[in-house]
């Protein structure tokens, strides 16, 4: 019976020291790599928040044009190094005119896609290029419409630009598709700021 219960506090012991590290002496390389600790710690946390405000012409409809719009939800990157693929979900509100009409339809978007996070910060996104899938429910405007198209963003981007030049630079384009229940589709150029 005591040698079952020495046999894993001696294993535990074992692991303990074989993780122990030394002090670089000289020239030594350092035991642990701080790259692999980097992203040990990101691995613990896949789920980020992902949010955006983006502005911009439609093309191609006599009679909706979109404003600008926002969304905000989550995003999933399952793999711990810096280049990773990812998947966001997100609840999105637009605003539309037509004539003087206002409307503020609201949806979920879905994007897929490529994200390659700095080497330097675990949460900061040098850059992303997605697929995008949507869908706006019923408003003043339309009952209703699908929207698919194709985007990219770099955070880090906006950041530089706002350390060097102190201007807010969008750093998000979007180029979407719109396909209405009950109108002809359009197209929208989307650019603005996202994570």
């Amino acid at each position: 019976m005591r040698l079952t219960l020495a046999l894993p506090s001696l294993l535990v012991a074992l692991a303990a020291l074989t993780t122990i590290t030394t002090p670089a002496r000289g020239g030594d390389a350092p035991d642990v790599d701080v790259d692999d600790l980097r992203t040990f710690k990101r691995r613990r946390f896949p789920l980020l928040p992902t949010a955006g405000l983006v502005l911009g012409p439609s093309f191609g409809a006599p009679k909706t044009r979109f404003l600008g719009g926002a969304w905000l939800g989550v995003a999933h990157y399952p793999m711990s190094g810096p280049h990773t693929f990812f998947w966001s979900l997100a609840g999105a509100l637009e605003v539309q005119s037509a004539g003087d009409e206002i409307a503020l339809p609201f949806g979920v978007d879905l994007r897929l896609g490529s994200a390659w996070f700095s080497t330097t910060s675990r949460y900061l996104l040098n850059g992303t290029v997605y697929l995008l899938g949507g869908y706006r429910f019923g408003s003043a405007l339309d009952i209703g419409a699908a929207r698919f198209g194709i985007g990219a963003s770099s955070p880090a981007f906006f950041l530089g630009a706002v350390r060097r030049i102190f201007l807010p630079v969008p750093s998000t384009l979007e180029l979407v598709g719109v396909i209405p229940r009950d109108a002809s589709p359009r197209f929208e150029l989307r650019f603005g700021w996202s994570y």
